[in-house]
């Protein structure tokens, strides 16, 4: 769906003359990366590099943009939800078993890692998405931030659960270390 503009053919003759200049256009989407779209549509139509109604036009088509990427995220979130149903299945089984010889004669560790494993892919997914988001809005250098303070404070956490010898520990508090920061 088209986004509203007041005056769409100003638009259009604003967005043609951008278009002219390749390098003021690689300029813009060099811009974009690094600082994030939002900011860097605000500074292109602060220098002048871009017109008030280019600027209008594409502050509401990255929201516009935007959307469906959301609804494909959203599309994930029931996957998540029937990933952690099927853990919870294999754990009950497992639970309730009653007779086990030893790893080999019971499928419950290796369902466990499987469902596990189709979690994981679900989060991807999700966190990919969530990278895009992120990305769009914040520029790849924070993005590249985000990245590393989520590996980082995954080691801590790790690491507090190795000392304290238990890997069901939550530690949710380390994650908000970093990332807080950001």
């Amino acid at each position: 769906m088209a986004v509203w503009d007041a005056d769409k053919n100003a638009v259009k003759r604003d967005l043609d003359q951008f278009r002219k200049d390749k390098d003021r256009v690689q300029r813009f989407f060099d811009s974009a990366l690094q600082l994030g779209y939002f900011l860097a549509l605000d500074r292109a139509r602060a220098s002048g590099t871009i017109t008030m109604a280019l600027f209008e036009h594409e502050y509401r088509r990255y929201y516009d943009a935007l959307l469906p990427h959301i609804g494909e995220a959203k599309k994930v979130v029931p996957h998540i939800r029937m990933a952690l149903d099927r853990l919870e299945r294999v754990c009950h089984e497992g639970r309730d078993r009653r007779r086990i010889e030893n790893l080999s004669s019971a499928p419950d560790v290796g369902n466990t890692k499987d469902a596990i494993h189709v979690l994981q892919g679900w989060l991807a997914t999700l966190f990919g998405n969530y990278l895009k988001f992120y990305g769009f809005v914040h520029g790849t250098p924070f993005t590249e931030a985000l990245i590393r303070s989520w590996a980082a404070d995954s080691w801590d956490i790790l690491q507090t659960r190795k000392s304290e010898h238990s890997m069901l520990t939550n530690h949710d508090e380390l994650f908000q270390t970093r990332l807080m920061e950001l």
